[in-house]
C-alpha cells in the first residue's frame, strides 16, 4: 500500500532536501591584527605598559568577576598560571604564547570573540607591545613583584572619631553613618542610636542602604560587608572568590558603593582604579569594570539600573554600560578630584561634586554643563 503525502508535506521534504544539498555557510573570515614594530627606546614595562592593555581589553572577560575559559589577567601569576588551554605565555617566545595568538586572532579562540561587538580587539600598537614584552623575557617590575609586607592592624586611638560617610534610608528612619572603624544606625525622628556595627578594622570609607532599606553595606580597606539593617549580624562579607588565596575585593580603600534600583546588584568603586559588581543575593562577582585612569571616590546607578557613573581622581566623570562594562562617555571639565556623582530622578541628568570646590549638573545624553555651583570655601566631598 503506498502513502500518499499531502501537498504542503511534500514541499517541505523537498525543500529540507534541496537545502542538504546546498554548501554549508562558512563563517566570515577573521583577519589577524597587523604585525608591526615598536620601539620604545627602553625596556617594555609591564605595569606602565602592559597593565593598561590589559585592563582597556582583556580583563573584561578575563578577571575574579568573570574568568572565561578559566583565565585571569589581572596579575602576573595569573598570566603565568594560564587557563584551561595551558599557560598564557611563554617568556621569550612570542609567537608561542597563547595570549599572543588569541588577542593577534591567528588562532581560535579569538580575543575578543568576532561576535561581541562591544569588544574592541588589540591595536597593532597594542599587540607590538604586548609580543614585545613577551620577547625580552616577560619580565614582572609591579609593586606585586616585591616581597609583600604582612599588615599589622593597631586599634584606632579613642579620640578618632571621623565621620567620612553618611547614608539614609529611602523612608527617611534611619540613617548610617561610618564613624571612625564602625557604621552607626541612627532613629531620624528621635536621634537615638538604634545599633552600632563593628569588626571594622580600619576607618569606614563608604556606606549604603538597599532600595527596600533592608539592608546596609560598607566598605573599608579592600573589604565591603552588608547587613541586615537594624540589626547587627554581618550577612557576607564581599570578596573576591580566590580570598582564601588572600585576592580580596579591592586592592584598595572602597570609598565608592551602590545597590542598583532594583536591589540585586551592588556596585563597589576602589582607590584601585577598578569598579566591581556584585550580585546582592549570593555575594559573587559579576563583573569588573576596568579602563580608569587613576583612583575612583564614587559610583552610582542610573534610575533604569542600565548605566553606571563614577568619579575620581583623573578629575572626569565616566559612564558605563552595565552589561557589558563598556565605556560609554567622558564628561571634562572639573578641575579636582571628582569626588561625588548621582543621577536626577528622571535619567536624563547628572550632578558631580569635586575637590575643585564646585558642583556641576550635566545633561544626558552628552557632555552639556548645565549649570556649575560654587561658593565653597573648601572642598566638596559629596
Amino acid at each position: 500500500m503506498k502513502t500518499r503525502l499531502s501537498l504542503p508535506f511534500a514541499v517541505l521534504a523537498a525543500s529540507l532536501a534541496s537545502a542538504a544539498l546546498l554548501p554549508a555557510q562558512d563563517k566570515p573570515p577573521v583577519e589577524p591584527i597587523a604585525v608591526t614594530k615598536v620601539d620604545l627606546g627602553r625596556p617594555v614595562s609591564f605595569s606602565d605598559d602592559v597593565v593598561p592593555i590589559l585592563e582597556d581589553k582583556c580583563q573584561a572577560c578575563h578577571s575574579a568577576a568573570l574568568t572565561e575559559s578559566k583565565l585571569m589577567l589581572e596579575e602576573y601569576a595569573q598570566i603565568l598560571k594560564g587557563g584551561k588551554r595551558g599557560p598564557a605565555i611563554v617568556a621569550g617566545k612570542a609567537d608561542q604564547s597563547l595570549l599572543v595568538k588569541a588577542a593577534g586572532r591567528t588562532a581560535e579562540p579569538f580575543m575578543p570573540p568576532p561576535a561581541k561587538k562591544d569588544y574592541k580587539p588589540l591595536t597593532p600598537e597594542e599587540l607590538a607591545i604586548l609580543k614585545l614584552w613577551i620577547d625580552q623575557g616577560a619580565k614582572d617590575d609591579s609593586e606585586g613583584a616585591k616581597k609583600k609586607q604582612e599588615i599589622h592592624w593597631i586599634s584606632l586611638a579613642s579620640s578618632v572619631n571621623p565621620i567620612l560617610a553618611l547614608s539614609m534610608s529611602p523612608n527617611g528612619q534611619l540613617v548610617a553613618a561610618g564613624r571612625a572603624n564602625r557604621v552607626q544606625v541612627y532613629d531620624v525622628g528621635s536621634g537615638s542610636e538604634v545599633v552600632t556595627i563593628g569588626g571594622f578594622r580600619d576607618i569606614v570609607q563608604s556606606v549604603a542602604f538597599s532600595p527596600d532599606g533592608t539592608l546596609v553595606a560598607a566598605g573599608e580597606y579592600q573589604t565591603v560587608r552588608i547587613w541586615r539593617a537594624p540589626d547587627d549580624k554581618e550577612l557576607a562579607q564581599f570578596r573576591d572568590p580566590a580570598a582564601q588565596k588572600g585576592l580580596l575585593a579591592h586592592g584598595d580603600q572602597v570609598p565608592g558603593m551602590a545597590l542598583s534600583p532594583d536591589g540585586k546588584t551592588l556596585a563597589t568603586a576602589s582607590l584601585d582604579g577598578k569598579i566591581m559588581l556584585w550580585d546582592a543575593a549570593t555575594t559573587q562577582p559579576v563583573r569588573a569594570i576596568a579602563g580608569n585612569t587613576g583612583q575612583l571616590f564614587a559610583v552610582a546607578w542610573s534610575p533604569d539600573g542600565k548605566r553606571l557613573a563614577s568619579g575620581g581622581g583623573d578629575k572626569t566623570v565616566r559612564l558605563w554600560d552595565r552589561d557589558s562594562g563598556r565605556l560609554l562617555h567622558t564628561l571634562e571639565g572639573h578641575q579636582g578630584t571628582v569626588t561625588g556623582v548621582a543621577f536626577l530622578p528622571d535619567g536624563h541628568g547628572l550632578v558631580s561634586s569635586s575637590l575643585d570646590q564646585t558642583l556641576r549638573l550635566w545633561e544626558l545624553p552628552g557632555d552639556q554643563v548645565v549649570r556649575g555651583v560654587e561658593g565653597h570655601q573648601d572642598v566638596v566631598a559629596a
